[in-house]
């Protein structure tokens, strides 16, 4: 598993270095031998300790408003749809700190100074896993999950059943 900007990832993926890429959004129509398909979407959860939830659940969402906050890096989709969601309603969240990654924003967010957001189908994994809750939903945010192939001859099998997977689970959406 590597983590790199899309565009060195499907460089590779042209190469049949990895058999996909892993994405919160599709490949470009520049990237003219791939295939993404959708494999998950969700919509938003801040999430936090029970301390934060308790303080910014009630008022939930205009809470956000200089609230302690724990975001994506303004190069990722998520990050993009928040600052859009805070621009449209007016409210100027504290940003503690940026994150690329997932892991990272939840780990600073178990020490209780702030909340970060992440797509609301992991919520209950969160529960089993940490001691975070979540403090509000954002139906109007979205998540978009995206596995991006190129064609080869033949498909390796967890990617088959990853995808069907996919399909199945948007299927209900």
């Amino acid at each position: 598993v590597h983590e790199h900007d899309l565009d060195k990832m499907l460089r590779e993926l042209a190469a049949y270095r990895p058999d996909l890429v892993l994405s919160e959004r599709p490949a470009p129509p520049s990237a003219k031998d791939c295939f993404s398909h959708e494999i998950a979407m969700s919509d938003v959860t801040f999430f936090g300790t029970e301390e934060l939830a308790a303080k910014y659940g009630p008022g939930f969402p205009e809470s956000l408003d200089q609230a302690p906050l724990f975001l994506p890096t303004e190069n990722l989709a998520l990050r993009r749809a928040l600052d859009q969601y805070f621009q449209t309603n007016g409210w100027k969240p504290k940003v503690l700190g940026e994150f690329e990654d997932l892991a990272l924003s939840l780990a600073f967010a178990l020490t209780g100074q702030g909340m970060f957001a992440s797509a609301s189908l992991i919520e209950s994994e969160l529960r089993r896993q940490t001691r975070l809750v979540p403090v509000g939903r954002v139906p109007s945010v979205q998540e978009h999950f995206f596995a991006i192939t190129v064609p080869r001859k033949r498909a390796h099998p967890v990617l088959e059943k990853l995808l069907e997977r996919g399909q199945k689970e948007l299927a209900k959406v």
